[in-house]
């Protein structure tokens, strides 16, 4: 536990840890069950309408991003508890994909604040694997994801995993662990990866 949030997790973690595997899975469907018919329910309206979230003010939906990110984590995390990762079909469906989108809204802080990539940087992170795509951040004043770089080479390459990088970001990985490759100005990319976990 490193902060607050962490702190609030764990007491539920204890509160609950005494019901049985049986009783945690039927308050699970029904609370999803109830959740599901709520959001189902919910106007476009109510949708768009702002609200504050994890990730500061911004739209009810992306609120909703942010937790199917939160959920697919911790299915990964439960997965890896279980030595049952996700299989290439289940990794290629629409949470994982919500969960990169959303992932990727933090790599322009990751790259420039955390990673202290210099101006004039052009950072691609290459995912591979089921998760496959690539995210490039700009570093011009300020860092800043983009669609491309606009015809110029990367300055720094970062070559991993989509799930790997998914537990190095949320911290479930230790980043000296091997799996990633760096090309280009390897300094930067590997400072970048370094401070790669930007999670609570």
């Amino acid at each position: 536990m490193r902060n607050d949030v962490g702190v609030a997790n764990e007491c539920w973690v204890r509160h609950l840890s005494a019901e049985s595997g049986a009783d945690l899975q039927q308050r699970f469907r029904t609370i999803t069950a109830d959740r599901r018919k709520r959001l189902t329910d919910m106007s476009v309206d109510h949708w768009k309408a702002p609200t504050l979230t994890p990730v500061g003010p911004d739209s009810y939906g992306r609120f909703m991003r942010v937790r199917v990110f939160d959920c697919w984590m911790h299915e990964q995390d439960i997965r890896d508890g279980l030595s049952k990762p996700a299989s290439d079909t289940e990794l290629a469906g629409p949470a994982a994909r919500l969960t990169l989108d959303e992932m990727a809204t933090s790599m322009g802080f990751v790259v420039g604040k955390l990673g202290k990539a210099p101006d004039g940087s052009r950072v691609a992170i290459e995912l591979t694997g089921p998760l496959a795509r690539t995210i490039r951040v700009v570093v011009d004043g300020r860092a800043r994801l983009v669609e491309d770089f606009g015809g110029q080479q990367p300055t720094a390459t970062i070559r991993v995993d989509g799930v790997l990088f998914t537990r190095l970001a949320g911290g479930r990985a230790d980043t000296g662990a091997g799996g990633v490759e760096l090309s280009g100005d390897e300094d930067v990319a590997a400072r970048i990866v370094e401070h790669l976990n930007y999670t609570i």
